[in-house]
């Protein structure tokens, strides 16, 4: 369930950051913590994002960083940095976002469930908005849960 894995640990709300790299960093910050994921999976979707490009922005203002699973990966694990500058991760405006959502997928089929849920979440764009417009986690956890189940 989305709500298993966002949660008020696993959110965080800033006002800006300095670029893209920094907003993967601080958006992977709680499964560091929690050891969902080690060190060199952040470099690895930092990496990804050098290499191919910004196809983790899948919306407008919406990025979903990740890597392979055995890039560092230890467990099922989601994350989410709300910011309320948007950052650039290139230099058309198309590629900016606020949302920088964090995936640990353990394998190839355990996070699908919640993938699904996620989609649902995002492609409501009150939800986003409201997402964006928090001033507390739990505002955006009350989001979040209208869409795990």
């Amino acid at each position: 369930m989305l709500n298993q894995l966002l949660t008020l640990d696993t959110i965080q709300i800033r006002q800006d950051v300095r670029d893209w790299k920094e907003a993967i960093q601080i958006a992977a910050v709680p499964l560091l913590k929690k050891g969902s994921i080690q060190p060199e999976y952040i470099d690895a979707m930092i990496e990804n994002v050098q290499d191919y490009g910004p196809y983790i922005v899948l919306a407008p203002k919406i990025a979903l960083a990740h890597a392979r699973p055995e890039q560092g990966v230890k467990e099922l694990g989601m994350s989410l940095l709300c910011l309320k500058e948007s950052v650039a991760f290139s230099q058309e405006s198309r590629h900016d976002a606020n949302l920088i959502f964090v995936l640990a997928a353990a394998d190839s089929e355990t996070h699908l469930n919640t993938l699904s849920q996620l989609a649902g979440l995002l492609s409501n764009e009150e939800a986003i908005q409201s997402i964006m417009e928090a001033d507390s986690t739990l505002q955006i956890m009350k989001v979040i849960n209208q869409y795990s189940s």
